[in-house]
């Protein structure tokens, strides 16, 4: 039995985060807005960033595609 989550409906695709997906979220990531209310408020900046994104994939962190558009929109742990 598989146990990978794959969460979907007609606007998003959740997949498990893999560390293949770094450039590809960080690309979402350089945007200081999104991190105002995120406790880790520098996570814009490449170091902050990768700390965070270590954290995701120990923790099992599953990736947000857009479905219109199939690139990434952000990260849920």
């Amino acid at each position: 039995m598989n146990t990978t989550p794959v969460l979907e409906d007609e606007k998003v695709l959740l997949t498990p985060l893999l560390a293949e997906h770094f450039e590809e979220l960080y690309d979402v990531a350089v945007d200081p807005v999104l991190w105002e209310v995120h406790p880790m408020t520098k996570g814009y900046e490449r170091d902050v960033f990768i700390e965070f994104f270590k954290k995701a994939l120990e923790i099992g962190a599953l990736l947000i595609f857009d479905r219109k558009s199939g690139k990434a929109i952000g990260c849920t742990r």
